[in-house]
């Protein structure tokens, strides 16, 4: 099975699917690739030294299939620094990611690869999703991908947490300009990275479901882990506000300032305003909510957005 030696040594789309104890999905999962309508690609999958039977199954699939590459991490590091593994790997013009417990819509590459090779310059490519049940079917319909339209989009992005990484097709040319996600972050990885993105290229939305998320307990965030994901997600959204303030509207900015106002407090971070001299003013109503009399006196003191 799969195409001949020689296209697989030039792929137009590398899929990268970072793996660690997904038995149940894997295979699932891995059909989903193999099975799109666009046969030229690869599937890259990197497993974290899972112990359970992930591996044999993705090399089972890598025996029948040539487009199917596995490798298994030296030690294990975290979702981003697989996703890096396989980025560096990849052979592919354009990248896509997907989960091991997730499923691509089986015309999801070929849509999306239509859509970025229409445009004359680079372009990043995504699309809405839908939602499956441990048992592969399909739940009822909710807002999973806030759509943020098509074009420069950056200052949706930031404001509205728009995007998920598993939807992007993206050119491998543009991951070389930004970087690679961020193994520091815990948590946001993936919102980092599209930030990056978003600030340097435009977006092209393609406005159909293409990217089952399987919602099971095995990927459910810890109620533990919020302190966590809620700093990582302040880190992330005070790099952006500093790098990227030019591209967002005072009222963009303003949103930004409101939402890490948010997060410094539930965080207990309350003086991280003050030491970071960020710009806007979001309202003293909002402040006195989370900061009291302090929270205004310590509004006080930062810039005025210039």
């Amino acid at each position: 099975m799969g195409l001949s030696d020689s296209m697989v040594s030039n792929p137009r789309v590398s899929v990268v699917m970072p793996n660690f104890n997904e038995a149940e999905f894997l295979g699932k999962a891995i059909e989903s690739v193999l099975g799109q309508t666009m046969a030229d690609l690869e599937l890259i999958v990197v497993d974290g030294h899972s112990t359970d039977n992930s591996l044999k199954i993705a090399r089972s699939y890598a025996d029948e299939d040539n487009r199917v590459r596995v490798i298994t991490e030296e030690e294990r590091k975290g979702v981003s620094a697989s996703r890096n593994i396989g980025i560096r790997e990849a052979k592919g013009e354009a990248i896509a990611f997907l989960d091991s417990d997730d499923l691509y819509a089986p015309e999801k590459l070929e849509k999306q690869w239509a859509h970025l090779k229409a445009q004359p310059n680079p372009v990043i490519v995504y699309c809405d999703r839908w939602k499956l049940d441990i048992d592969g079917m399909t739940l009822p319909p909710e807002s999973l991908q806030r759509r943020a339209g098509s074009g420069m989009i950056f200052g949706d992005f930031v404001t509205r947490a728009f995007g998920h990484i598993h939807t992007i097709l993206v050119p491998a040319q543009c991951l070389g300009r930004v970087g690679l996600f961020d193994e520091s972050l815990r948590w946001a990885e993936d919102y980092d990275l599209l930030l990056r993105l978003a600030r340097s290229y435009p977006f092209e939305y393609v406005d159909e479901k293409l990217y089952g998320y399987r919602k099971h307990p095995g990927n459910t965030q810890n109620i533990m882990d919020r302190q966590s994901r809620l700093r990582s997600q302040a880190i992330v959204l005070e790099r952006n506000l500093r790098v990227g303030g030019k591209l967002m509207t005072p009222d963009q900015k303003k949103s930004v300032v409101k939402e890490l106002l948010r997060l410094y407090s539930e965080t207990n971070q309350r003086g991280r305003l003050l030491k970071l001299g960020l710009t806007s003013r979001p309202g003293p109503r909002y402040v006195l909510r989370y900061f009291g009399r302090r929270g205004l006196k310590l509004l006080e003191g930062t810039r005025t957005a210039g």
